[in-house]
């Protein structure tokens, strides 16, 4: 960022949370593949589990939330931001 910032360059990060996405049923299908029958959860349940305990706002992010910010970040009402890292992950990085 300082490195462009003569270029009226700006540079910032964005760092996504739990995300919404396949990934995550990927890895509820894998973590209840391991479980027995009567301890397998639906996917809302593993979720709700998982996002409730790591998560302050107890909601998955949804792609149009991380793209909101970048929309944001990449628009005239940011100008003036630069060399930031934002977090979009309803306070999970609180929780560590």
């Amino acid at each position: 960022a300082k490195d462009l910032a003569d270029y009226n360059i700006r540079v910032n990060t964005l760092n996504p949370g739990m995300v919404n996405t396949p990934l995550n049923e990927s890895i509820w299908r894998a973590s209840n593949a391991n479980l027995p029958a009567d301890q397998q959860l639906t996917f809302d349940e593993w979720s709700s589990q998982k996002i409730g305990r790591i998560v302050p706002l107890k909601r998955w992010q949804e792609p149009a939330d991380i793209a909101a910010m970048a929309v944001f970040l990449a628009s005239a009402r940011a100008n003036n931001i630069t060399g930031q890292t934002v977090n979009v992950d309803g306070g999970f990085v609180m929780h560590w």
